[in-house]
């Protein structure tokens, strides 16, 4: 499922201080404080990004807001809302929150999930207007936070008291993230605000660390026959569910640059090698990649000699990305 943006909705948050809550007569069974604001850019090109399985800018971004807020780790939240624009960027955000994806997993004897991902439905299913989905998880937030401090008790898992929620823009390459409690957060000065949740974030310590990490150099045109290994790959479909392009990114096998280079290719537009692609599992598989003058593209080709498929001289092994079947059984590789 994909995000649904053409939807007409609309919320609204209010924050003020204690004091001008006092002031205004609010009452205090409805304050839910902040206790954690974080942003960070992850290496905008995301072809120049040594890997996509996972992001390491989210998860400095998600270690950065628990240590604001006080605490060890997320086993100790117990609400959350995860930006959920494609099953990848839930993905992402498990990962970087080092949480088990079997806590959403539905229970078919007690016909409950023991752990949500979610307090709106999910993005797909709740619809978020242009980029404004997460402040509707805010504020579906509050609700749910204002319910649990209701319902709160001596015996209460402190965990039921906070709540987690982030954003993400472009190619997974913008975050944000909040973490929201009914519990008191510790004096702050405004100053110390600015200081902890980094009034310029692009200057943070975080996005130093971000913007150190190396960047894998793309070749855009391969001149020569070039061994090559593919590294993430996808086929579209048309709307008749008929394969029309393939799309390899891979890595060229290069000692003189210890397989460090990066290629975009298309394959050559052939009903066989769709099925090729589409029928395995072809991340790791090695070819030929070189460019086509004519049609001003480079062109991978996987050998016709299926044995060979196996074999992939490598010296460098990459980390294993994860895997994503789509229905019209087309393969994505994050």
């Amino acid at each position: 499922m994909n995000a649904v943006m053409d939807v007409n909705q609309s919320a609204a948050l209010v924050l003020m201080s204690v004091g001008k809550a006092r002031q205004l007569g609010v009452p205090e069974n409805l304050w839910i404080y902040m206790h954690a604001l974080s942003q960070i850019d992850e290496i905008w090109n995301v072809s120049e990004r040594p890997q996509w399985h996972s992001s390491p800018a989210l998860k400095l971004m998600c270690n950065d807001a628990l240590q604001q807020a006080g605490l060890d780790s997320a086993d100790e939240i117990g609400h959350f809302d995860l930006y959920s624009c494609f099953p990848s960027a839930v993905q992402y955000a498990c990962e970087a929150l080092g949480i088990d994806l079997t806590w959403a997993l539905h229970d078919s004897k007690t016909n409950e999930c023991p752990r949500r991902l979610t307090v709106t439905g999910g993005l797909p299913y709740h619809g978020g207007p242009g980029s404004n989905y997460s402040m509707h998880a805010v504020a579906k937030l509050m609700e749910v936070l204002r319910t649990a401090k209701a319902n709160a008790t001596t015996t209460t898992n402190k965990r039921d008291a906070y709540g987690f929620v982030n954003a993400n823009g472009w190619f997974a390459t913008e975050h944000a993230c909040g973490i929201f409690s009914y519990l008191p957060t510790p004096s702050r000065t405004v100053q110390q605000w600015r200081d902890t949740a980094h009034d310029d974030p692009h200057h943070s310590a975080i996005q130093r660390t971000v913007d150190a990490l190396p960047r894998v150099t793309v070749v855009d045109q391969v001149t020569t026959p070039t061994p090559a290994r593919i590294e993430t790959y996808t086929v579209a479909f048309d709307n008749t569910l008929q394969p029309y392009v393939g799309i390899i990114i891979g890595r060229l096998l290069s000692p003189s640059n210890n397989n460090e280079q990066r290629f975009i290719a298309h394959v050559r537009p052939n009903d066989a090698v769709y099925t090729q692609l589409t029928a395995r599992d072809c991340v790791g598989l090695c070819g030929t990649v070189c460019y086509d003058a004519t049609h001003e593209v480079n062109y991978f080709d996987l050998p016709t000699d299926t044995s060979a498929l196996a074999a992939c001289p490598l010296t460098k092994v990459l980390p294993p990305p994860a895997t994503i079947h789509t229905t019209n059984q087309a393969v994505a590789r994050l």
